[in-house]
């Protein structure tokens, strides 16, 4: 008898496969997976038969003979991949940070900054070096779909520069009109005094004559 042999992608993003036709007590071997699935890797195929049983086939494994008097499906199973996440100081005057690892599919939250940068703030992290924030520090993620190992690049901003008190020159002038001021001061006093001198003298030389 032939049996036909079906390969479910289970959740596959991309790719297709066409059935396959096996006969019984002859040899056969299964099919190289045509299906991909973002962030997944390939693990091999699982199959339930009538009777309940569970089987499990490797990509491309060989049957001799083939003995299931039924026609299979055969689901791909998947494994989540792990992605390494490392941060770079870009620049950074002081601190050290450890790589993260996310999990496809997983939830994940990004390391608080452990980085600083004399004279500068952090902004977030960008995926490029001269990048604009693409993300927050400790950013949470409930399910990691970036398919692939990152680098994140702190991004540093400038901090504004602090207003300084007056200096001494300023308060030179502040002093040097004070001075002035009193000098102003002593010489009214002087003329008045002279004035009334003058005043004492002229009634006593009238008295005398």
């Amino acid at each position: 008898n032939h049996y036909t042999v079906t390969y479910d992608g289970n959740g596959a993003t991309n790719g297709q496969m066409s059935d396959g036709y096996a006969v019984y007590d002859d040899s056969f071997t299964l099919d190289t997976i045509g299906y991909t699935k973002k962030g997944y890797t390939f693990v091999g195929w699982e199959a339930t038969l009538k009777d309940g049983t569970l089987i499990t086939l490797a990509d491309q494994e060989l049957l001799d003979p083939w003995q299931y008097e039924e026609n299979i499906t055969l689901v791909a199973k998947w494994k989540k991949n792990h992605y390494t996440v490392t941060y770079d100081g870009n620049g950074a005057t002081n601190g050290q940070m450890s790589d993260g690892y996310a999990v496809y599919d997983d939830s994940f939250t990004l390391d608080s900054i452990g980085y600083t940068k004399k004279g500068y703030s952090f902004a977030g992290w960008s995926t490029k070096k001269d990048g604009t924030p693409e993300y927050t520090n400790a950013q949470p993620f409930n399910n990691w779909n970036i398919d692939k190992n990152l680098v994140l690049y702190a991004v540093w901003k400038k901090d504004a520069p602090i207003s300084k008190p007056a200096t001494g020159p300023q308060n030179s002038t502040v002093r040097k009109a004070a001075i002035s001021t009193g000098d102003n001061t002593n010489m009214i006093l002087w003329v008045l005094l002279l004035g009334i001198s003058f005043v004492v003298i002229s009634k006593n030389i009238k008295k005398e004559y």
